[in-house]
């Protein structure tokens, strides 16, 4: 009787069948997390003015989003913010492709505004949309307020399309921040020197000026090879040139949109690693990324000291050390158009100007078995 019952549903209803029974055995007992792996649900980096709320998804809600077709992370009460930067890990589909969406609450009367379209991630490639609701709008990366309106609560969804599959998605976070709040950071020689030297070693050198018709275009993909390639020691497999393929955003022509840079993070060190865009607080909380040992991709805009050229639309680089005798944060910046030049230092006062005209986005590396903020 059971046999000609899942017989007589056909394939699709026999899978859905066999996905419930995981689901079960998942939830009671086989999907449990050990000390050792980053806490399923959710967690934060809280970081004053920012925070990156990130959502871990175990085994069974996976499967449970493939039976729904879609995945959701929403939280309310949170901290007002006047800015959200969505991004997500997981293994790209090999056929079909995702589609995600975001949406805000307003602080004040706690309605939601409209689902908007911000990206579709898939086989063939990826793009970035704009979108605008009745209080925020997306601009291909990120989400902004109205102005004089904050948001309270956020939603991500995703939708597999064309054989795609959720159960593929391990991470969705949503980067949080208060404008209102972001303060200037100034010298102070006793913070400074109560910072420990840290020098990252077995970082490459490696020079975005290459053969590429956008070679000037390519320092976010450059950035991230030379991190993924210091995290997970494959640098064959994190030549610039790939990654800036795998990243290339179809809608706006670019290389360096942040949500499609870390999720390609994630896959180029094969699942171990997640990767996020988020701002940081202050520069203790970069330095304090650097004493995990874990190099970071740093956003900075503007004229440096001894760099190679300002950067009046934005530039992206590796950070791996501070000297706290010299006030001097190490840096490897692509611009440089050799590989032996790429490593430099900036004065501390410069860098952090330079970062905070960015307002201090990094993209956040976070092994999996990390269970903590910055």
């Amino acid at each position: 009787m059971v046999v000609d019952e899942i017989m007589g549903v056909g394939m699709a209803g026999f899978r859905r069948i066999f996905l419930f029974l995981l689901l079960h055995f998942l939830d009671n007992g086989a999907g449990q997390v050990s000390s050792k792996t980053l806490q399923f649900g959710h967690s934060i980096d809280d970081q004053g003015w920012a925070a990156a709320h990130r959502y871990h998804f175990s085994k069974g809600e996976r499967l449970h989003a493939v039976l729904k077709g879609e995945m959701h992370f929403s939280k309310v009460h949170v901290m007002p913010f006047s800015q959200l930067i969505p991004s997500w890990n997981g293994a790209r589909p090999i056929e079909g492709y995702f589609a995600v969406y975001v949406r805000v609450r307003s602080q004040e009367t706690h309605r939601w505004d409209d689902w908007l379209h911000v990206a579709d991630w898939g086989a063939d490639g990826q793009r970035s949309y704009g979108a605008k609701g009745a209080f925020s709008t997306f601009h291909y990366a990120r989400l902004e307020m109205n102005e004089d309106i904050l948001a309270d609560g956020f939603e991500m969804k995703v939708e597999a399309h064309d054989g795609a599959s959720l159960k593929e998605v391990q991470l969705l976070v949503a980067s949080t921040s208060n404008k209102q709040y972001f303060k200037t950071e100034h010298y102070s020689k006793s913070l400074l020197q109560s910072l420990e030297s840290v020098y990252l070693e077995d970082v490459p050198c490696i020079s975005q000026m290459i053969d590429h018709p956008h070679a000037l275009k390519i320092c976010s993909p450059t950035a991230l090879a030379v991190c993924t390639a210091a995290l997970y020691g494959k640098l064959h497999a994190n030549d610039p040139l790939v990654m800036a393929q795998k990243v290339y955003d179809k809608r706006l022509e670019i290389y360096g949109n942040w949500m499609f840079n870390t999720a390609q993070g994630f896959i180029t060190c094969y699942q171990k690693i997640f990767f996020y865009p988020m701002r940081l607080e202050n520069f203790a909380s970069l330095h304090a990324i650097l004493m995990e040992g874990i190099p970071v991709v740093v956003s900075i805009r503007g004229t440096l000291k001894g760099a190679a050229k300002s950067y009046p639309s934005g530039h992206l680089l590796v950070v791996v050390g501070w000297d706290k005798k010299k006030a001097k944060v190490i840096c490897h910046d692509s611009a440089f158009k050799h590989n032996h030049n790429v490593e430099v230092e900036y004065d501390w006062s410069e860098f952090v100007t330079a970062w905070q005209l960015s307002q201090r986005l990094v993209y956040r590396a976070v092994f999996k078995n990390y269970r903590g903020g910055v």
